[in-house]
C-alpha cells in the first residue's frame, strides 16, 4: 500500500509544463516525478556510454572518465534529461523511490543502485560532464546521492537523484534543498553505416605513402572483440591487399576512444586486432606469419575525444607496414 501511495506521486503525462525548456521532452515511456521542470535536455543519435554497475574506483578529471568494481560499454542511442523538482522538503530518496517503483511496475529490471558516497564512489561521473563535452551540468550533494541502473529489453536507465547543495548553475533557476534528477537513457542500436570500404588498391597506396592506412569499416560488438558480419567487406579488401603484395608484412593495431579506463581498453584493442589477424589468417588463408596483432587503446587520437564526432574517428583499425629485414 505505502509503494503504491508513493508512486502515485509521478505523473501520468507531461502536458503543459511551462517550466520545461525548450525543445525538450521526457523519454518515451518513462514517467518523471510530479511538479519536476526540465532544466537541461541533451540527445546524441549514437555515441558510447560507460554503464556503471558497481562503486566507482578512479576518476579522471582531465577526461572525466571513471573506472568502476563492475562496468558495461554500451553504444546506442542516448537521451540525457536534467529535472528540478521545486520542494525542498522532498528528499532525494522518496524521489528516487518513486523512479524506481514506477520503473519496476512497467517491467524493468533493476541492474544496480546504491546510495551516498561510500556506496557508489566518492563522486558520481555523469555529473561531471555533458554529453556534449561541457562542464559539469549542477553542483551536487555527494552525501544526499543516489544511483539507480535498470534496464528493460535494448534500453538502459541510469539515473542519479540528490540534493543541490551549492555551486554554479549555468543559469538554471534553483534553491539550496532541491532535489535534482538526472536521468540517461541508452537505446542500443545499430549505427548507420556511413563509411566507404577502402578498395585493396586503395590500402596499398595509402601504406606506399605514409606506411599505414586507417580503417573504419570493421565493427564489433559492444565491448567486446568479436567481428560484426558488417565488417566482411572490409576484410575481403585486406585479403586482396595481402595477395596482391605478397611480400607485405602487417601488424594490424587496434584503437579505442577514451571512455572507460586506459588498461580496460588496451586490452580491449588488443583482443580485436587479434581477431582481425585470426579472421585473416582463418577465414582467408593469409599465413600467420605476415600478420601480427597490438592493441593501443586511447593513445594514439586522431581527434578530440571530447566530442561524438571525435571518438568516432579514434575507433578504428590501423594496417601499419613491418618493415622487412
Amino acid at each position: 500500500m505505502i509503494r503504491l501511495l508513493i508512486a502515485t506521486l509521478l505523473l501520468t503525462s507531461t502536458s503543459a509544463l511551462a517550466q520545461d525548456i525548450s525543445g525538450s521532452r521526457d523519454p518515451e515511456g518513462i514517467k518523471r516525478y510530479a511538479g519536476s521542470a526540465i532544466v537541461r535536455y541533451e540527445q546524441t543519435a549514437f555515441d558510447a556510454y560507460h554503464v556503471p554497475l558497481g562503486k566507482m574506483m578512479k576518476f579522471d578529471f582531465g577526461t572525466k572518465a571513471a573506472e568502476y568494481e563492475k562496468s558495461e560499454h554500451l553504444e546506442g542511442k542516448i537521451t540525457r534529461v536534467t529535472y528540478r523538482v521545486p520542494d525542498t522538503q522532498r528528499s532525494s530518496l522518496e524521489v528516487l523511490r518513486n523512479y524506481q517503483n514506477a520503473l519496476l511496475a512497467e517491467g524493468w529490471e533493476v541492474l544496480w543502485s546504491a546510495s551516498g558516497k561510500g556506496s557508489f564512489g566518492n563522486s558520481f561521473a555523469m555529473a561531471y560532464q555533458s554529453l556534449k563535452g561541457h562542464d559539469q551540468l549542477i553542483p551536487y550533494s555527494d552525501a544526499q546521492g543516489h544511483v539507480l541502473v535498470a534496464r528493460k529489453d535494448n534500453r538502459t536507465v541510469v539515473l542519479f537523484v540528490t540534493k543541490y547543495e551549492y555551486g554554479l548553475t549555468g543559469g538554471v533557476s534553483i534553491d539550496k534543498g532541491d532535489p535534482i534528477v538526472q536521468l540517461d537513457l541508452i537505446e542500443t542500436a545499430q549505427m548507420e553505416e556511413k563509411m566507404v570500404v577502402i578498395p585493396a588498391s586503395e590500402m596499398a597506396k595509402a601504406i606506399e605513402s605514409s606506411g599505414r592506412v586507417s580503417l573504419y569499416g570493421i565493427y564489433f560488438d559492444f565491448n567486446k572483440a568479436d567481428l560484426k558480419a558488417e565488417s566482411t567487406p572490409t576484410l575481403e579488401q585486406i585479403a586482396a591487399l595481402l595477395r596482391e603484395s605478397t611480400a607485405l608484412k602487417l601488424l594490424v593495431v587496434g584503437h579505442t576512444d577514451a571512455v572507460g579506463g586506459f588498461e580496460a581498453n588496451r586490452e580491449l584493442s588488443m583482443r580485436r586486432a587479434q581477431s582481425v589477424v585470426a579472421a585473416l589468417t582463418g577465414r582467408y588463408g593469409i599465413p600467420p606469419e605476415r600478420l601480427s596483432s597490438f592493441g593501443v587503446s586511447f593513445a594514439a587520437p586522431v581527434a578530440s575525444n571530447a566530442t561524438e564526432e571525435g571518438r568516432a574517428k579514434n575507433r578504428r583499425v590501423e594496417l601499419v607496414e613491418v618493415a622487412a629485414g
